[in-house]
């Protein structure tokens, strides 16, 4: 007899949690949040083009360089995010591009990642 009503209590503690979740979802906006990521990683990304770099530079000062050759330095909006790791706003594509050929043609590999978020909501 116990039993039962042990199932009884279940059934109406399922029951009232399942018509909570309806009420929550009628009072929901309509939202959808997409993430996308993606990776790309090059294994041969040599460049033979006829790019002068100091192969005594480290890659921040070839960066730094980058941008002042291209009249972006100093970046408004960069921040150190960890040893060899630079976040960075407002930087062009095509000075973005000319550090990595010069990187490519000192034999470095490049990889890319790229996150996007697109959030929809009303």
């Amino acid at each position: 007899m116990a039993h039962v009503s042990q199932m009884s209590v279940l059934k109406e503690q399922v029951e009232e949690s399942n018509s909570d979740e309806s009420s929550k979802a009628a009072t929901q906006t309509d939202e959808l949040t997409i993430k996308i990521s993606s990776h790309i990683s090059d294994s041969d990304l040599s460049n033979t083009g006829a790019v002068k770099i100091d192969s005594g530079q480290t890659l921040a000062e070839l960066f730094d360089d980058t941008l002042k050759e291209k009249g972006e330095y100093p970046l408004t909006k960069a921040q150190w995010t960890g040893p060899g790791e630079l976040e960075v706003e407002g930087l062009s594509n095509i000075t973005l591009h000319s550090f990595l050929l010069k990187t490519e043609a000192l034999g470095k590999k490049v990889s890319y990642s790229r996150n996007l978020t697109v959030k929809i909501e009303d």
